[in-house]
């Protein structure tokens, strides 16, 4: 859970897992501890963001080095300290696998997915991973259609785990947190809330239709929620429960 706290670097945290804190930290660039950009250069958090991706859908060494441009035994060294220090992780994608061989995968809203049994040991997790971004972010949608449809009305582009919006500044006070609340959810016992950011515009941003007219008077955010964001600080009973299928 680390990975997913608000301001975390999952790849530093990659790298020190792979190759531990003293060798990570000995390879830091000058001006560390006060530029966070300046850390974002370690040559070991470079490796790991590199490696990790494939990583991730079941690539072994050999798949991994040639995808990343790492040499092998970059590749075996880091596999072999990923599988230590997730090991949680590697079962759950075992278990996926075995499911897939079926033909099929299920998700944990119900979702029935083919899968092509000669890649199930790649297909299944990743299908099982991005169903459930998938999923969260239709429950999301669901909720704020039942709310208030104006919210869809102001609802531009979903980008993966993200959900753009487009609001008239006069609204901005209520919106952001009820759209924020909206996408908060709990899956799997672990509880979660959007991050926000915003981006003043003027003028044409929103189109004119019948049930507002926007002139280039308005004041208008764009306004992004990404989802999947770790908040402790909330009890679990607040959050909205996943919708099963």
């Amino acid at each position: 859970m680390e990975n997913f706290k608000p301001g975390a670097d999952p790849h530093e945290i990659t790298g020190r897992a792979v190759w531990g804190d003293e060798e990570y930290e000995a390879n830091m660039p000058e001006g560390w501890e006060t530029d966070p950009e300046a850390r974002k250069h370690n040559p070991y958090r470079q490796k790991a963001k590199a490696l990790s991706h494939a990583w991730n859908y079941g690539g072994g060494a050999k798949t991994i080095s040639k995808a990343s441009g790492q040499p092998l035994d970059i590749a075996e060294h880091f596999v072999k300290q990923m599988a230590k220090a997730y090991p949680r992780v590697v079962e759950w994608r075992q278990d996926c696998a075995d499911q897939g061989e079926n033909g099929w995968i299920y998700n944990a809203w119900g979702r029935r997915m083919s899968v092509n049994v000669e890649r199930s040991y790649t297909q299944s997790s990743a299908l099982m991973g991005q169903s459930g971004t998938r999923e969260i972010m239709t429950d999301a949608l669901i909720r704020m259609l039942k709310c208030d449809i104006r919210l869809i009305h102001w609802l531009r582009a979903q980008i993966h785990d993200e959900l753009i919006f487009s609001i008239p500044e006069t609204e901005l006070e209520w919106a952001v947190p009820e759209i924020a609340e909206l996408m908060s959810t709990m899956w799997n016992g672990w509880s979660s809330l959007p991050h926000t950011g915003n981006r003043q515009t003027t003028g044409s941003t929103h189109p004119t239709d019948e049930r507002r007219e926007y002139d280039e008077s308005d004041a208008v955010h764009e306004t992004r929620l990404c989802a999947m964001q770790d908040d402790e600080e909330r009890p679990d009973e607040e959050r909205h429960p996943v919708r099963r299928g």
